[in-house]
């Protein structure tokens, strides 16, 4: 303890306290004393003090819980099967999976999933459809956790129509695809052919070899499309477009507000109606008598038509 002292023969403006001998003087002369602290650094270990207290709480309460694990989990195969069931639809919820579609040596569908050990998998087909649930328990937190985990589902060779929502995680196809929807918060997006295709993606590269009509809406990362066929609508935050072979039967446009939008090899069928607010537009070839208008505007980038 530290003992009281006479104030008479102490400096007025300081208050003396009884402590705990493992607090450090200074900082009871700090928080109780006077004018030799100013008032910013005294509310910012207010502040600070809180915070740790809180966050302690809160700890507390997730390991009372059970929803904390400081455990290891490694990834093992937690998942093989096989129908023989005809499917049409493919319906797909994940937080961390790396999807990948593959082409089947047989008639036969085969779904691995590679999770953490003791996850828990949804998978069942019904009525045409897989589906697959791997959506864990957000209010829960792993640490130690380690490996990539992912699903392998290999298909006849047929288009399928796909429902696919991924908080975090690529998806790679060489799988043809009617009707196709997918929401991704981060991953790359790498597909082979799509009919109808409807992409909404955060944050992540995306890469189409082939597609009919087709909309994209990206937050950031760089769009790249081999050959569009029918009508293209892209919105894109930040990213640059490249489409390798263009041809449209309706009207299209896209908009970028910081990026560049190439088009290489485009039919001569198209007006090009293309504005940048900064940045050069140069269009090889303009057909403003065309039957199809695709608008272009970005407001930080350069527009190449060649």
């Amino acid at each position: 303890m530290v003992d009281a002292v006479d104030s008479k023969s102490t400096d007025s403006n300081i208050m003396w306290v009884q402590v705990p001998s493992p607090v450090p003087l200074f900082l009871c002369y700090n928080i109780y004393g006077g004018n030799k602290m100013n008032t910013f650094f005294k509310n910012f270990l207010i502040v600070l003090f809180s915070i740790i207290i809180v966050c302690l709480i809160f700890l507390s309460y997730l390991m009372w819980n059970d929803k904390i694990d400081f455990g290891s989990k490694k990834v093992v195969l937690m998942y093989d099967n096989t129908f023989e069931e005809t499917i049409e639809n493919i319906e797909i919820t994940t937080t961390s999976l790396d999807i990948k579609f593959v082409e089947s040596e047989n008639e036969n569908t085969n779904v691995k999933i590679y999770e953490h050990e003791n996850s828990e998998i949804e998978v069942s087909v019904k009525d045409k459809k897989l589906v697959i649930n791997d959506e864990k328990d957000r209010d829960n937190v792993c640490f130690f956790c380690f490996g990539n985990t992912k699903a392998i589902i290999s298909l006849p060779k047929k288009e399928y129509n796909l429902m696919l929502v991924s908080t975090s995680g690529d998806i790679n196809s060489k799988i043809d695809f009617n009707k196709t929807e997918i929401v991704s918060t981060s991953g790359n997006i790498n597909l082979h052919k799509c009919i109808d295709t409807d992409i909404t993606v955060t944050s992540g590269d995306i890469l189409i070899e082939e597609a009919n009509n087709i909309k994209i809406n990206s937050t950031s990362g760089n769009i790249n499309i081999a050959k569009i066929n029918d009508s293209v609508k892209i919105k894109a935050t930040s990213g640059d477009i490249r489409i390798n072979r263009l041809k449209l039967t309706k009207d299209s446009n896209i908009k970028v507000t910081s990026g560049s939008v190439i088009i290489e090899s485009p039919s001569r069928d198209i007006y090009f109606n293309a504005k940048a607010t900064s940045g050069d537009v140069k269009i090889a070839r303009n057909n403003r008598h065309a039957e199809y208008e695709l608008k272009i505007r970005t407001t930080s980038g350069v527009i190449l038509i060649n």
